[in-house]
């Protein structure tokens, strides 16, 4: 199985660097880098910025996967709809889905990006390990 290294930078993105065992590394580098950007709120400025930061990545030889990360569905539903074009995919913090969920469901049905609800206890770190395990997974199979 893959090793994981998640750092948090200062700015709450968190990268996560995984070492694929020699037999599912792809020729080009010996590394696949995955990250992950955290929703910080509903706020368009900040989804904005985001969207920023992933178009300002540098697109390398290696394999990239960006996920945006959202702490509640309103943010994940906003973030689908502003930068879609840009991430891989979309995880948020599902919580407790009540009128959002119609709204995060008409948002997915245009997307072709995979979007996961995930339920995360106390601490918002279950939210980036749960996906960190989805979207690594989903990409291997590939």
């Amino acid at each position: 199985m893959a090793k994981k290294k998640i750092n948090v930078r200062k700015d709450y993105s968190y990268e996560a660097k995984i070492r694929l065992p020699a037999y599912e590394r792809p020729k080009v580098r010996r590394q696949m880098h995955f990250t992950i950007l955290r929703g910080l709120g509903l706020v368009q400025a900040e989804v904005m910025e985001e969207n920023e930061a992933i178009k300002s990545f540098a697109l390398g030889q290696h394999c990239k996967l960006k996920i945006l990360l959202a702490q509640t569905p309103e943010a994940a539903a906003l973030m689908i709809k502003e930068s879609y074009t840009y991430a891989n995919g979309v995880v948020f913090n599902a919580g407790n889905l009540d009128d959002s969920e119609l709204l995060i469901k008409k948002q997915i049905a245009k997307m072709r990006i995979p979007v996961k609800q995930v339920k995360a206890g106390p601490s918002q770190a279950s939210v980036y390990i749960e996906a960190l395990k989805v979207m690594i997974a989903a990409h291997l199979e590939k």
